[in-house]
Parts: C-alpha cells; structure tokens; sequence
C-alpha cells in the first residue's frame, strides 16, 4: 500500500484509487466496469462527469480578471 492514505487525497483521487483497487489495480477494467449500480460508478474516471464545463468567452474573461488582480504595483 502506497504511504499516501485515501483520507489525504483529493475525494474524485480517492474514488479513483477505490475503483482501481476494486478490479486489482487494472485500468482497463475500470473503464469496462459494470457495476452501475455503484454510487462512484460515474466517477471512476476520477472527474466529475457531471460539471459543466466553461464556455471559451467566460475562461478568457475570467482569466483578464484574474491577471488584472495580480499585476504587480
């Protein structure tokens, strides 16, 4: 067992490492999982597949603000 604990890991990286461990660590397996009826089941990735994602107008806008707060002064 690796020295980092699923209670230290980032929850989508903990469910991660669950599904691997739960078909003996192939990922190939975690992608053809059948197990739907799993909770985790549409998280096994170790994404949240259901988080909209941001239009290119908005990350653009945001990111001019972003940069805006930390010039230098």
């Amino acid at each position: 067992m690796s020295s980092i604990t699923i209670k230290s890991l980032p929850p989508l990286k903990a469910i991660r490492k669950h599904c691997l461990e739960c078909v003996g660590n192939c990922r190939d397996d975690v992608r053809t999982c059948t197990g739907t009826d799993c909770l985790l089941w549409p998280y096994r990735f170790g994404t949240n597949p259901f988080r909209k994602t941001m239009a290119e107008a908005e990350r653009t806008k945001r990111g001019k603000t972003m940069n805006h707060r930390h010039k230098p002064q």
